[in-house]
């Protein structure tokens, strides 16, 4: 099993939804989290205009997030349509766990 060494995500954003400058601030959070066959669209065009998009991605990667982030819909830390050589730019570390 690994973890993640998690460096700073700019902005030291601990959950980027509580950010007041965030544009997903007072909407339905069911937005982000869509099931596979709702629309994205209405998601994807707040987070278009959004201050802190890069922040918020960087985190939904750090996090392991799964949903819409900045943007871009993530399982568990992987960008929807990332190809199959894509890595998590977070290190892994191995836990104390033998293999």
């Amino acid at each position: 099993m690994a973890t993640y060494d998690l460096p700073a995500v700019p902005g030291h954003l601990i959950d980027p939804a509580a950010d007041a400058r965030a544009a997903c601030r007072g909407h339905d959070p069911e937005l982000w989290f869509p099931a596979p066959t709702q629309d994205r669209s209405v998601a994807v065009g707040l987070c278009r205009g959004c201050p802190i998009r890069e922040s918020c991605e960087q985190w939904a990667m750090a996090s392991l997030a799964s949903g819409i982030w900045g943007g871009v819909l993530f399982d568990r830390g992987r960008p929807d349509g990332a190809n199959t050589k894509w890595r998590n730019p977070y290190r892994q570390l191995r836990t104390g766990r033998a293999s």
